[in-house]
C-alpha cells in the first residue's frame, strides 16, 4: 500500500523517514530566491529579488517532499519541471503545506493565463505519487458536484448498453450506406447528436458514445454545463427514443436507471490523492455556497464537516450525505484551486467575499524576463537551464563540463527506458551546447518580454510615454487578442520542428520546364534525408517573426511591426540591415540554436563529421569496406589526429578570424589518407600546392611540369572542402600572392583593377576572392587535369565551386548544409546555375563586383578569342570548356614534392 494512501494518524516513524525526500542539501542545492537587492534601472534604483539556492543538510532547513516515489524520480521531476523563478516561493510553500499532519491542505492560485499555476499543481502531485492528481475543469460547473454526481447506472441490465455498443461496431464496420442504415437509421443518429451532446462523436465515418462522459455532455442556455441529474434525464430520454426507433426497447424497462456516486472531492479524500480545481472562478455562479463549510475544513479551521448532495430530489435520503473527519485524513490528500485573473474575460467572475475571506488567493507575480527564459529553456530542452545555472553560478561558471554532465543526468533521472527513448534528440544536443542555448534563450526571453510590454498598453513601457504614437494602433481588445504568453512560445516551438519549403528570390532562376505540366514531376530520390534539427533555430525564428508580422504588419499596424522589428534586431532574432557581403559581427539566435553538424563548434561533433566523410570517401576506393563507420575508424582517433595537426599548424584553428587571409597553413592542404595501412595512425595527410605562376620569367627554367598521375583527384579535394574543419585552411592555401610578387600583374591600389588583383589573391576588403586550382578527373574515361573554379565570400563563409562531374552523395549533402554551392559545368543550364550561385553568395553586390571578379578570373584563365572573352559573362566563362587556365595552381597528391 502506498504511504500516501495511509491515514496520517497511522504512519509509523519508519514510514515517515522513508517518505521524506530532500531537496536543497549542502552539496545538492535547489534554486530559490535568496534576498532583495537594489539595482540600477535606467538611472534609478529599484528593488529586485535575487536568485540563490537552498543548500543545507539540516532537516529543518531543506525542502522535504513526502512521496512514495524513489528519490531519483522525485529529484528528476523537481529539476525538470521546476516552476519559474517568480513562483519558486510558492513551490516552497506548497511542499511545506503537504507535510503529513498539516491541517491546512488547501491552496488557491490566481494569475495570468499560461503562468504555470496548474503546471505547478500537477508537478507537486506527480512528485508525491505516480498516480498524480485528480483534475477537474470547473468551467461553468456546479461545484456541488464535487461532492456528489449523478451517473448512468450500469449495474442493472447491461444488455441495453451492450446492444448499443454492438450496433455502433456494426455501423463502423459497414462498407455501404445500406449496411450502416441497418445498424442505425439516420433519424436515430440525429437523435443521438441532439441528445448526447459531446458524449456522441463522429469522425472519419466512425461513431462512438463516451458513456463515462454522459453526465456532463450538455450545456445550458448560458453555455454552462448542465447539472448531471438534468443532463442524464435528457440523455436517457434520447437513448430510449433511439432504442424504440431501432426496435430493442424490450430488453429492460429499467435499463437506464441513474445512480448517485461520490464526486471527485470525496474520491480524492478516500484515495489519498491531490485534487486540482482548474478554472475555479469560471464555475457556475452561485454554486460556491455549497463549499463554504468544506473550505473551513480544508484550511484547518474545523476538524469535521458533513456535506449533503445538493442534486438530490425530494424524498431521496439514502447515501446523500458524507462526513469528513480529520482523523481519516490521508497523507496524499490536498486540494489546489487555480484561476485566471478577473480581467481575463467576461466568463471569469469575482468570487464572493465569503469565499475569498476563507481561501484568500496567492497572486501569481507578473511574468518577468527571467521567467520567460526559464520556461523557454524548459520548452526547448526539458530543463530550466537558466534558473539552475544562475542559482549555482559559482559552482558551474568555471566548470562548464560539470554543468553539462549534470544537465544530462537530470534530464533523464528517474525516467523509464521508454521515456528516455522518447526525448527529442535536439533537446539533448541543446543541453550539450548549453552555453549557446543559454545565450539564445536569454535573447528570446528579452524579445518576448519586450514585445509583451509593447502590446500591453498598461505596461510601464507605455507609462513612460516613449510609445505614444503606437496608441493609435493598440486598444484593450486588440492587446487581449494577441497577448504574448507561454502557450504561444510552446506553439511556436512545436511548429518549428517541421521542415517547411522555403521561397527563392525571383531573380534566382532555376529554369522552367517547357513541356506539359499535367503529369506529376519525376523527382530525384533523397539519398540522405535532412535532419529536422539542422535548421531548427532558423525555422523557429521564422515562425516567430511570421506570427508577429501577421499580428501587426499584415493587418495594417505598421508602427507596431516596426517596433517589433526593432526589438528583434536588438535581441539578435534579425540581422541589422548592413551591406551584403559583410559580416555584422552579431551571432543570431538562429545560429545559436541550429544543430547543423557541419557548422558545429563541438570538437566531438566536428570529429564525427570528419570520420563519416572519411569513411564514405574510402568506400569509394574500396567498396568492400564495412558499412559501419566505427569498424573503419573511431571518432576518438580522428579527434586525436585533428588535435595534433591543429597544434602543429597543419589545420587552421576554428577561432581564426574569418577575414584573416594569412591564417592557416600556406601552400598546403589537408586531405583524407587513402592508404589503409597507415590510416589508423594518420587519418589526415598533407598535400602541397604548386603554382605555375611562380615559374615564369627568370624562373621559367626551373619549371619541371606536372604529370596527371601527380595531381590530386577532384573527388579527394572536394571531400576535403566538404569537411568543415578542413575547408577554411584548404581554401586559404588555394590563394597566394604569386601574381603580384612575380610582377605578372601590376598591383594598383584603391582601384577596380587593384581590387581585382586583391580578389585573385584573397586580400580584397570586400571579403570576396576568386581563383582556379587544377585537379585530376577521369570522367572522360582516362585521368586528365581539369580546372576547379572557386569564388569565396570569406566574410560570410559562402563558397561557389564550378567543377567537372557529379558529386558523391555525402559531399553534396555536406555542401547543401554548409553554404557551399557546386555546379557541374557539364550540366544543361550550368551557366544559369552559376548566375544563381553568384547571386546567393554575393547578394546585392553581385552586379557591382561582377566585372572585378571577371578581371580577376582572367588573370589565370583565358579564351582563344579576345573578342569572345570581352563579350562573355563571368558565369559563362566559369562553365565554358574552352576556358584555358594558363597559370594553373596544381593540387598535388600527398607525398609528391612541389
Amino acid at each position: 500500500m502506498s504511504i500516501t494512501k495511509k491515514k496520517v494518524s497511522e504512519l509509523t516513524k519508519e514510514e515517515r523517514n522513508r517518505g521524506y525526500k530532500p531537496l536543497g542539501t549542502a552539496t545538492r542545492p535547489f534554486p530559490m530566491f535568496f534576498d532583495d537587492i537594489m539595482t540600477d534601472n535606467t538611472g534609478r534604483k529599484v528593488e529586485v529579488r535575487r536568485l540563490g539556492a537552498i543548500k543545507d543538510d539540516a532537516a529543518s532547513r531543506h525542502l522535504k517532499v513526502f512521496s512514495d516515489r524513489p528519490y531519483a524520480e522525485v529529484l528528476g521531476i523537481a529539476m525538470r519541471e521546476m516552476p519559474t523563478p517568480s513562483m519558486l516561493p510558492m513551490l516552497k510553500r506548497a511542499l511545506l503545506l503537504r507535510q503529513p499532519g498539516n491541517k491546512n491542505v488547501f491552496e488557491y492560485f490566481e494569475g495570468a493565463p499560461g503562468a504555470g499555476k496548474t503546471f505547478m499543481a500537477e508537478m507537486t502531485a506527480r512528485m508525491r505519487s505516480k498516480q498524480g492528481a485528480i483534475k477537474v475543469d470547473c468551467g461553468k460547473k456546479n461545484l456541488g458536484e464535487l461532492m456528489f454526481e449523478t451517473v448512468l447506472d450500469f449495474g442493472g441490465d447491461r444488455r441495453f448498453y451492450d446492444e448499443f455498443d454492438s450496433r455502433i461496431q456494426q455501423y463502423n464496420n459497414a462498407k455501404t450506406d445500406e449496411q450502416r442504415h441497418k445498424a442505425f437509421h439516420p433519424h436515430s443518429l440525429s437523435m443521438l447528436r441532439g441528445g448526447l451532446g459531446t458524449a456522441f462523436s463522429e469522425e472519419n465515418g466512425k461513431i462512438a458514445i463516451d458513456w463515462a462522459g454522459t453526465n456532463s455532455c450538455l450545456k445550458d442556455k448560458d453555455d454552462g454545463v448542465l447539472d448531471s441529474r438534468e443532463t442524464l434525464q435528457i440523455v436517457s430520454r434520447s437513448l430510449m427514443d433511439v432504442a424504440k426507433n431501432e426496435g430493442f426497447t424490450s430488453l429492460s424497462a429499467n435499463a437506464l436507471g441513474m445512480a448517485t456516486q461520490k464526486g471527485p472531492l470525496i474520491r480524492a479524500w478516500e484515495e489519498g490523492r491531490p485534487l486540482i480545481l482548474d478554472e475555479f472562478n469560471r464555475c457556475k455562479e452561485g454554486t460556491t455556497a455549497s463549499l463554504h463549510t468544506m473550505f473551513q475544513f480544508l484550511i484547518g479551521e474545523i476538524d469535521t464537516v458533513t456535506v449533503e448532495n445538493s442534486l438530490k430530489e425530494k424524498g431521496e435520503e439514502v447515501g446523500q450525505t458524507y462526513t469528513f473527519r480529520r482523523a481519516d485524513q490521508r497523507v496524499g490528500f490536498s486540494v489546489t484551486a487555480t484561476a485566471n485573473s478577473e480581467d481575463d474575460g467576461a466568463d471569469v467572475y469575482e468570487l464572493p467575499e465569503s469565499v475569498r475571506s476563507r481561501v484568500p488567493p496567492q497572486l501569481i507575480p507578473v511574468t518577468k524576463q527571467e521567467d520567460w527564459q526559464h520556461r523557454i529553456c524548459q520548452i526547448y530542452t526539458g530543463m530550466p537551464i537558466s534558473t539552475i545555472y544562475r542559482s549555482m553560478e559559482a559552482d558551474f561558471r568555471n566548470d562548464p563540463d560539470l554543468f553539462r554532465q549534470k544537465l544530462l543526468e537530470w534530464r533523464t533521472m528517474g525516467m523509464s527506458e521508454e521515456e528516455v527513448k522518447n526525448i527529442p534528440p535536439h533537446q539533448i544536443e541543446w543541453l550539450n551546447q548549453w552555453e549557446k542555448t543559454l545565450e539564445a534563450s536569454e535573447r528570446l526571453a528579452r524579445f518576448y518580454f519586450s514585445v509583451s510590454q509593447v502590446i500591453n498598453t498598461e505596461s510601464p513601457l507605455h507609462k513612460t510615454g516613449d510609445l505614444g504614437k503606437l496608441m493609435q494602433e493598440l486598444d484593450e481588445t486588440f492587446s487581449r487578442k494577441i497577448t504574448v504568453d507561454m502557450r504561444k512560445v510552446t506553439n511556436q516551438s512545436h511548429r518549428s520542428l517541421q521542415i517547411t519549403p522555403e521561397g527563392t528570390a525571383p531573380e534566382a532562376s532555376t529554369g522552367i520546364e517547357k513541356g506539359s505540366w499535367s503529369a506529376a514531376p519525376e523527382l530525384p530520390e533523397e539519398e540522405l534525408p535532412e535532419d529536422p534539427s539542422f535548421y531548427l533555430g532558423t525555422r523557429l525564428v521564422q515562425v516567430i517573426m511570421d506570427d508577429f508580422r501577421g499580428w501587426s504588419k499584415e493587418i495594417g499596424k505598421d508602427l507596431l511591426w516596426e517596433q517589433i522589428k526593432k526589438h528583434a534586431v536588438n535581441c539578435g532574432l534579425m540581422a541589422p540591415e548592413l551591406q551584403e557581403g559583410r559580416a555584422s559581427g552579431l551571432t543570431l539566435v538562429s545560429d545559436l540554436l541550429n544543430l547543423n553538424p557541419f557548422r558545429s563548434d563541438s570538437p566531438d561533433v566536428k570529429a564525427g563529421v570528419v570520420r563519416d566523410l572519411l569513411c564514405d570517401y574510402l568506400r569509394g576506393i574500396d567498396p568492400k569496406l564495412s558499412d559501419n563507420n566505427a569498424d573503419i575508424m573511431s571518432v576518438h582517433a580522428v579527434r586525436e589526429a585533428m588535435s595534433v595537426m591543429a597544434a602543429s599548424g597543419q589545420i587552421m584553428s576554428a577561432q581564426a578570424p574569418a577575414d584573416d587571409e594569412n591564417a592557416g597553413p600556406e601552400d598546403t592542404v589537408t586531405v583524407f589518407n587513402d592508404d589503409l595501412d597507415t590510416l589508423q595512425e594518420m587519418p589526415l595527410v598533407q598535400a602541397e600546392m604548386l603554382d605555375r605562376a611562380l615559374y615564369v620569367g627568370e624562373s621559367e627554367s626551373q619549371w619541371e611540369g606536372v604529370s596527371t598521375d601527380e595531381i590530386l583527384s577532384q573527388e579527394a579535394f572536394l571531400y576535403s572542402l566538404a569537411t568543415p574543419v578542413l575547408r577554411k585552411g584548404n581554401l586559404t592555401a588555394a590563394w597566394n600572392d604569386a601574381l603580384s610578387r612575380t610582377g605578372l600583374v601590376e598591383d594598383v591600389p584603391e582601384t577596380d583593377a587593384g581590387d581585382s588583383l586583391a580578389m585573385a589573391e584573397n586580400r580584397s576588403k570586400t571579403g570576396v576572392a576568386i581563383t582556379t586550382v587544377m585537379v585530376s578527373n577521369d570522367n572522360a574515361g582516362e585521368p586528365r587535369a581539369v580546372p576547379l573554379h572557386m569564388i569565396w565570400n570569406r566574410a560570410q563563409d559562402k563558397l561557389l565551386i564550378v567543377g567537372d562531374g557529379e558529386l558523391p552523395a555525402r559531399v553534396k549533402f555536406s555542401f547543401e548544409h554548409s553554404n557551399v554551392r557546386y555546379v557541374n559545368r557539364n550540366d544543361k543550364g550550368a551557366a544559369r546555375q552559376v548566375e544563381s550561385g553568384l547571386s546567393a553568395i554575393l547578394g546585392v553586390q553581385a552586379g557591382k563586383l561582377g566585372d572585378r571578379l571577371k578581371t580577376a578570373f582572367m588573370m589565370r584563365n583565358m579564351l582563344d578569342s579576345v573578342a569572345a572573352q570581352e563579350q562573355a559573362s563571368l558565369s559563362s566563362l566559369l562553365v565554358r570548356r574552352d576556358s584555358k587556365c594558363f597559370l594553373p595552381n596544381y593540387v598535388l597528391k600527398p607525398g609528391v614534392a612541389g
